[in-house]
């Protein structure tokens, strides 16, 4: 669910009258959160948020977080919370909880299930080990030895089913593992170490004595207690072609035993000097153009550049490394001799050359998880093609008119095209002859009352006046269809994207675009065209307050007067209507060139 990036639509506090429901849902599907735990999860007075995404399949989320660490997440669709894994760490006993191995979380990350013989269980499997679990029902999977969840998903069988299929098959849907990207929405902190109800002190099961329980061994003191459901540890693919890990507890312990064999001895300052360079060789070589690029400032060639190198699963902190500020290692490799760095404005860093003859630069290359990764990022990218989403203006049945489309069935709330109103009314004209011979429609008491108000005289009207004047008396919406989503109904008139043209500092002009949500567009995304089209500095800022109830998004920042450009690209690019944007007539006039004219004169003549 979360194992790849997800968009951003928008993130506004909380209401008071959502931190209940919220709390309420909660109470309702956790049991064992109700009471004063979930006042202590959900707090009336400390600062909470809700951000609405969008994740890489599609799916619309809702994420609810208490100072700024995801607490929950719920499915736009059907209203379903479920808990992150910041969450369990302090209620461990929210959900049900299934047991894994180690050497399953890295597969988990990756994006794999859980499947039914990876599941630790400390007793012979029988029809009443997992009568207490249903298809579909939220569990935790937390690893053996510490009782802290390291994954949320959704049963991918019944308890009863489990048990008829001699543990084989897929057990649990991830939805939400530690590393991800949910995790990464929050403080990043690792799991604690929360022990069993269970562990004692005698040496029956605790943490201290897993590795004799889980190796391989001639005597096997304590073997018996814990059992895992495979026969095989090989790896099986799923039904969507990720996969899938399955294997005994001895067999898990042997990858255990590798792990421990190459652990890592660094210090995290000497790990973040190594991810530092890496990331910056990467970049150099596989990404900054020395012709287009440069002169780049250093923040921009460490967010936009080296950032992305980052292999998957690690993080880049430049505040844990031996440096502790990114200047001071771009000085360093400056002093190699391998860049040059220059202040060309007060306080603002540079990377102004690139020396390609260094043999450092010369010699590394860039490592194949890398490129791997690079690899399918691209992919996505080539498979995400934009299209534009339907967006079809609409009216609303109100009281005014409730009376008038009971005939086509219709109730108060109902939305309707100006088509379908049309045919209503046909329909209504036709069936109690109200056509007079001049072909004007004669006023009956119902369409009086919808069209022109009780009080009213007006006899007869042309069929495109009482068209025109029935959609007045309507409340307005539209209906806007992503693809492959089902069409959504707002409330309202559409807000059109504005471009508006403003001064800065000295005089400065900027162009302002703004409401490119509305319409699919990912502002960082479009932000990132006009720069690369126009060869322009680009900022984004989050729009503060609400425009009639409704949420604001991003506002794209040009410098320049750029609605030329800016109007192309929406027109023929992203294929947005004309009457939906708000602001061309600001375009400079762009000067005809003498070729221009020459050619419009000969078609002149040739006409």
């Amino acid at each position: 669910m979360f194992h790849k990036p997800f968009k951003v639509r928008s993130q506004t506090a909380i209401k008071g009258s959502d931190r209940k429901k919220l709390r309420a849902n909660v109470e309702k599907q956790f049991p064992n959160a109700a009471g004063v735990a979930a006042r202590e999860i959900i707090p009336n007075k400390e600062e909470m948020t809700v951000t609405k995404i969008y994740t890489h399949s599609g799916d619309g989320m809702l994420v609810y977080s208490l100072q700024k660490m995801p607490i929950f997440f719920e499915y736009e669709k059907d209203k379903i919370v479920h808990p992150t894994v910041y969450t369990l760490w302090r209620y461990p006993d929210m959900l049900p909880v299934l047991t894994t191995g180690p050497p399953v979380l890295d597969r988990m990350v990756g994006g794999a299930d859980l499947m039914l013989p990876g599941v630790i269980v400390r007793e012979p499997v029988t029809p009443y080990t997992f009568k207490h679990l249903s298809k579909g029902q939220i569990v935790a999977v937390d690893l053996y030895g510490n009782r802290a969840p390291v994954a949320v998903g959704k049963m991918a069988m019944s308890g009863s089913d489990m048990f008829e299929v001699n543990m084989k098959g897929k057990g649990v849907i991830i939805l939400h593992v530690l590393r991800d990207q949910l995790w990464l929405f929050g403080d990043k902190s690792m799991p604690p170490h929360i022990p069993y109800p269970d562990v004692t002190d005698n040496g029956d099961i605790t943490t201290d004595n897993v590795d004799d329980i889980t190796t391989e061994s001639d005597d096997k003191p304590k073997s018996e207690d814990i059992k895992c459901n495979a026969t095989s540890s090989d790896i099986q693919d799923n039904e969507d072609g990720v996969e899938q890990v399955t294997g005994s507890i001895e067999e898990l312990n042997i990858v255990e035993d590798a792990e421990d064999e190459v652990e890592d001895t660094r210090s995290e300052s000497e790990i973040q000097d190594e991810l530092l360079f890496t990331c910056f060789m990467c970049a150099l070589k596989d990404k900054v153009n020395a012709k287009t690029d440069l002169p780049l400032l250093t923040s921009e060639f460490f967010r936009s550049y080296m950032v992305p190198y980052c292999p998957p699963g690690k993080e880049i902190n430049v505040k844990k490394s031996s440096y502790k500020k990114l200047s001071k290692f771009l000085k360093s490799m400056q002093t190699e001799g391998i860049i040059k760095v220059q202040e060309l404005s007060k306080g603002v860093d540079s990377l102004t050359d690139i020396y390609k003859q260094h043999p450092r630069y010369r010699e590394f290359v860039i490592p194949e998880d890398i490129i791997d990764a690079q690899n399918e990022i691209m992919l996505e990218e080539e498979d995400c093609v934009y299209e534009p989403p339907k967006i079809q203006e609409m009216y609303m049945v109100n009281g005014n008119t409730m009376e008038l489309f009971k005939i086509a069935n219709c109730k108060k709330g109902d939305a309707l095209s100006t088509r379908e109103i049309r045919e209503i009314l046909k329909k209504h004209v036709k069936e109690n002859e109200l056509q007079n011979e001049t072909g004007r429609v004669v006023m009956d008491p119902v369409l009086t009352d919808a069209v022109l108000g009780k009080a009213s005289n007006v006899p007869t009207l042309r069929w495109d006046e009482m068209i025109q004047k029935c959609q007045a008396r309507m409340a307005p919406c539209y209906s806007i269809t992503y693809p492959g989503q089902t069409p959504i109904i707002k409330k309202g008139s559409v807000d059109p994207i504005t471009i508006t043209i403003a001064k800065r500092m000295g005089n400065k002009k900027v162009t302002l675009v703004e409401n490119l949500e509305n319409f699919g567009i990912d502002p960082k995304g479009f932000g990132q065209e006009v720069k690369v089209g126009v060869a322009s500095s680009v900022s984004l800022s989050k729009l503060p307050g609400t425009n009639r109830g409704k949420e604001r998004g991003l506002q794209v920042l040009v410098q320049g007067n750029q609605i030329n450009f800016i109007a192309d690209l929406l027109l023929e690019t992203f294929q947005i209507p004309r009457k939906f944007l708000i602001g061309l007539e600001k375009a400079p006039k762009v000067k005809k060139t003498q070729e221009t004219k020459r050619q419009k004169q000969r078609s002149n003549a040739e006409s």
